[in-house]
């Protein structure tokens, strides 16, 4: 899993380089990962190592966004509940339609 997200950033560095240089690449593919196991299986190290290659390579604290499904696994990676993570309150509606009318709050777009 960590080598598919070094390829990733990889990929994202790169066309950051040519975009800069004047060139226009294609868009790099948005990456979305599950990560899930037992307990005790090193969910919390792959983690902590994912989100400091994020700061290292994009050298901007908060470039990360680390969620998990309950409040004391949040606390134990250093993150925000999914609910808090999206800005998502419990009477919203989790349905497609509903979501992508939703707007973020503008304190989530400064993460």
């Amino acid at each position: 899993m960590v080598a598919l997200v070094v390829s990733q950033v990889e990929a994202v560095l790169a066309h950051k380089q040519k975009v800069e240089s004047g060139e226009s690449p294609e868009p790099v593919e948005q990456m979305v990962l599950l990560l899930h196991g037992q307990g005790g299986t090193g969910k919390t190290e792959v983690v902590g190592l994912l989100r400091q290659l994020f700061r290292e390579a994009f050298k901007k604290e908060g470039s990360e966004l680390a969620v998990a499904s309950s409040n004391s696994a949040a606390r134990v990676i250093g993150g925000d509940t999914i609910h808090s993570g999206f800005c998502l309150s419990g009477q919203q509606s989790l349905k497609i339609k509903q979501l992508s009318g939703q707007k973020v709050s503008p304190d989530f777009v400064g993460r």
